[in-house]
């Protein structure tokens, strides 16, 4: 992004407003420079010589902030048990250490306006049992609830304390009987014991 120097200036002092920064923390510096389109950078001398703005750091009016979406606690009678696992979209905000958990769509449109200082992750998350580990022929398998905390671990990178925030791994399971499934559809598949849903798809 390029502007033209007549488009750019620089605010010292009483004539910097209030701005945040990436992180989401309230703060206003000394100078900065604005574009005619009404943004505001950190300063710096090369911005203002070249108009080349491709790596300058932009600086948020409180007013620019998204909303912050309401937390969409998932209900049972929200999941479609046709399926044998579905999708859980969590938000972790790194400036106030806040995880919350959004709908699809709320996920969907956060994506679109994400900031430097939030966090999005989904995780697919078990649904169909058996809930607890099983062996079969003296090999192990794992139940759902082995596999959700399975797929909440891979995400604590990201989100330290995401299990702070789902404790209970065989929550929304339904549990299946070992009498109801068929061998081929456990044969050989020693990562996850998988449950078809009644519109199971290869």
């Amino acid at each position: 992004m390029y502007y033209p120097k007549h488009q750019i200036k620089k605010l010292i002092g009483d004539k910097v407003p209030q701005l945040q920064d990436t992180v989401g923390n309230t703060i206003k510096p000394f100078q900065v420079i604005q574009t005619g389109d009404g943004n505001f950078f950190e300063f710096s001398q090369q911005l203002l010589d070249t108009g080349n703005f491709l790596n300058a750091v932009r600086l948020l009016k409180p007013q620019d902030e998204p909303k912050i979406p309401n937390e969409t606690v998932l209900l049972e009678k929200d999941i479609d048990y046709s399926k044998d696992s579905i999708e859980r979209y969590f938000l972790y905000n790194r400036s106030n250490g806040k995880i919350k958990e959004l709908s699809r769509k709320q996920y969907i449109d956060k994506v679109k306006d994400n900031r430097k200082y939030e966090t999005l992750e989904k995780v697919q998350w078990k649904i169909q049992g058996p809930v607890d580990d099983i062996y079969i022929k003296g090999v192990l398998y794992q139940g759902a609830r082995s596999q959700n905390r399975k797929a909440i671990e891979q995400i604590k990178q990201t989100i330290p304390s995401i299990e702070n925030k789902v404790k209970d791994y065989a929550q929304f399971v339904r549990d299946v009987e070992i009498d109801g499934i068929k061998q081929q559809d456990y044969k050989n598949n020693t990562d996850q014991f998988y449950i078809p849903g009644p519109s199971k798809k290869l």
